[in-house]
């Protein structure tokens, strides 16, 4: 059964030396944990080398509360500021902001991450059919609404250079809507009911000059650089 709440990894050597986490999935949590140490690419250095010291039968893992979701970080500060853990390289409970990784660990990272075998197109398919159909509640997309509010879009002032373009049509020149956007993707362009949508959804939208002239602008380049491809 999952456990949701606040957990602590303790030395038996060192009992002063203790790390306080939160986590969604404790079990998972503390394997996750296991493994970063054991292929010694842990993200906590101080935690790391006390495993390479003393080994894994020093560390005793334990549940300090259980709580629900949405009081993690509160329950986790309270033992932070309680207990000054010594493993704990950030004070702040949910902010890893000022920790630094070393360069022999984002060596050893990158190492491990790509000797992992490439993903299956059997698995990919799997994946792409246990999300199919999954709709996000109202609740959620409200609250995922308000945490936006405010926030700049990451792809807002970036523009994609002519050569990014050029490659992006080389890749999928020749590809028909199914091979680009999947089964799904391509009935949904096609149909009328979506197309209707999209209608509906311009409907009454006024385009100023300023929009007009990007639009011209932008079909100019588009135009030119696909002249280039033909040459």
């Amino acid at each position: 059964m999952r456990r949701i709440g606040i957990y602590q990894i303790q030395s038996k050597l060192k009992p002063n030396r203790i790390y306080i986490g939160s986590a969604v999935n404790i079990s998972n949590r503390w394997n996750k944990h296991l493994w970063g140490l054991r292929k010694d690419i842990h993200h906590n250095v101080k935690l790391q080398k006390h495993y390479n010291k003393y080994g894994e039968s020093d560390l005793v893992f334990s549940v300090l509360i259980a709580c629900d979701r949405e009081d993690l970080i509160k329950h986790e500060q309270f033992f932070i500021d309680a207990t000054n853990p010594w493993f704990n390289l950030c004070r702040i409970a949910g902010n890893c902001s000022g920790t630094k990784r070393s360069k022999e660990t984002i060596k050893k990272l990158t190492a491990s991450r790509s000797k992992r075998s490439p993903i299956s197109e059997e698995t990919r398919q799997k994946m792409r059919d246990s999300h199919r159909g999954q709709k996000p509640s109202k609740e959620a997309l409200i609250k995922r609404s308000i945490s936006m509010k405010g926030k700049n879009s990451w792809s807002k002032g970036k523009h994609l250079s002519i050569e990014h373009r050029k490659k992006q049509s080389i890749k999928l020149k020749g590809k028909t809507w199914e091979e680009i956007y999947g089964v799904e993707g391509a009935r949904l362009r096609r149909t009328a009911k979506y197309r209707k949508k999209l209608s509906e959804a311009c409907k009454g939208r006024i385009i100023t000059e300023e929009q007009k002239k990007k639009t011209s602008e932008s079909c100019k380049r588009a135009w030119l650089l696909k002249k280039q491809q033909i040459a």
